[in-house]
């Protein structure tokens, strides 16, 4: 599970390290398209991994308390949010039909890239060191 932690912590890294790509391209909708193309799968894979493998492990092999339980089941249901508008957004700019419109594009894309960032945070600077010492013992 410690692997587990360090696998995240470098996805972390890659998916924001793309979103500043993507950020910084502008008005040049081929490059970002090309871009988003690349970091949705590797999103998708990532909350895949994070759902089938991090969150069920702590579900089922772990006794936590009450309030641990209920702050699990609310990071479950706020990964599912995510990747549900996740979704959204990569099938609105992925498709082939995607018409980039700049002044959409910006907004989504600024809403998309700070749940992303917040999620990200949450994770590193609570969510592990909160159930640290729970995935040492999987």
């Amino acid at each position: 599970m410690a692997n587990l932690i360090k696998t995240f912590k470098q996805d972390h890294q890659n998916i924001l390290t793309t979103l500043e790509k993507i950020k910084n391209i502008g008005t040049d909708y081929p490059s970002m398209s090309s871009a988003l193309k690349e970091i949705k799968e590797a999103f998708l894979a990532h909350m895949s991994l994070e759902d089938a493998e991090f969150y069920v492990n702590l579900r089922r092999k772990v006794q936590l308390s009450q309030d641990l339980i209920r702050t699990l089941d609310f990071l479950i249901k706020n990964l599912e949010d995510l990747k549900i508008s996740s979704l959204i957004f990569f099938e609105k700019y992925t498709s082939q039909e995607a018409d980039f419109m700049e002044k959409e594009f910006a907004s989504d894309f600024h809403n998309f890239y700070e749940k992303i960032r917040k999620r990200i945070e949450l994770e590193e600077n609570q969510l592990f060191p909160l159930f640290g010492k729970y995935i040492k013992k999987l």
